[in-house]
């Protein structure tokens, strides 16, 4: 049996070896999720069966794709179908982890097709039934200290946070000509994961090497980490966040103690302003209101649910001395945050 998120997990050369095993024609200088795709649609026309699994992304039309996070949930060739019926049978919703067999793509289809949905949330999906959305749940305040076990060598800002509980929102504010180092974040992410909690780290807008130091920092502790380089359009630095956000709620519903750390509501603010119809209506001069919402539902999702699950979001902010929308932003959230620290130059 293939399974299509173990074959993304591999390292490029080795995925290109496992191809070249299986007897696939491959096209010259194929992206790895093309890659994959082609390694999956051989096993199909041999007869082998293939599995998928990964991050549900619901589109407005009520069909979905099942994302893969090794791909850091972008659309791609490896990506399945999900049909407006399957979504509908099981009320699934973006952010929900799906595992099935999928099928071959048929006449003019594109995509591969999910068979069934065998598990939602690692459970069978028969248990869908028993999990209410994360709304219908009962607030209580934060009441559980994480109990991070933060030393004199660590950083002050880590120090800080040192009483975080489970479901607090945390705000990171890097000043001047700071900046919060992703490395800060993924040795927190690794720390939160050793609590026994789901943590995802979120960063947006980011340098690539940024990105792969924060990864090497939390290999191994089963914390993960998506991530958006500078370079992406606007429109994609929100859809991860919001990926990653319901993703995370998704846990919540389950029971979970999950943990969000986003970097940076900054950035997600300036991609939806930069991305997203204009309303009219202005925060500050260059920052329209309506930019700040998705990074306001994300913030305000940090609870403490009455069966036990926990949303806990830790973000940063970016304030710049010659920038009025950063510290517009800034100003949008500290007064909702449980604690806030500043992350020293």
């Amino acid at each position: 049996m293939t399974h299509v998120p173990e074959l993304m997990a591999l390292p490029a050369a080795e995925l290109l070896a496992n191809a070249r095993a299986r007897g696939v024609e491959l096209r010259p200088h194929l992206q790895k999720h093309e890659l994959v795709g082609a390694i999956a649609a051989h096993a199909l026309q041999n007869g082998d069966a293939v599995t998928t699994e990964g991050v549900l992304a619901v589109l407005p039309e009520g069909f979905g794709f099942v994302r893969l996070d090794d791909d850091d949930l972008r659309p791609g060739d490896a990506d399945a179908f999900v049909s407006p019926s399957q979504v509908r049978a099981l009320n699934l919703q973006t952010g929900h982890r799906v595992r099935g067999p999928i099928r071959a793509p048929k006449g003019n289809e594109r995509f591969f097709a999910l068979l069934q949905v065998d598990r939602v949330q690692g459970a069978d999906a028969k248990r869908a039934a028993d999990v209410l959305h994360f709304d219908a749940h009962e607030t209580f305040a934060p009441t559980r200290p994480w109990e991070l076990a933060v030393g004199d060598d660590d950083p002050a800002a880590l120090r800080e946070l040192a009483t975080l509980r489970r479901g607090h929102r945390a705000l990171l504010e890097a000043r001047g000509e700071a900046r919060v180092p992703p490395e800060l974040l993924a040795g927190l992410a690794a720390r939160l994961r050793a609590r026994d909690a789901d943590v995802t780290l979120c960063l947006l807008d980011q340098r690539p090497e940024d990105v792969a130091a924060a990864r090497a920092r939390v290999a191994g502790s089963g914390a993960r980490v998506l991530a958006t380089p500078f370079a992406d359009d606007p429109e994609r630095h929100a859809q991860l966040a919001d990926m990653a956000w319901n993703a995370a709620l998704r846990q919540v519903e389950r029971g979970r103690d999950a943990v969000l750390l986003l970097d940076s509501l900054t950035a997600l603010t300036r991609a939806v302003g930069r991305s997203a119809p204009a309303s009219g209506r202005w925060a500050c001069p260059g920052l329209d209101a309506a930019a700040l919402r998705p990074a306001a539902r994300v913030f305000a999702s940090a609870r403490q649910l009455s069966d036990g699950g926990s949303m806990t979001v830790i973000a940063t902010v970016t304030v710049r001395a010659d920038s009025v929308i950063d510290r517009a932003i800034a100003d949008e959230f500290r007064p909702a945050a449980n604690l806030v620290a500043t992350v020293a130059s």
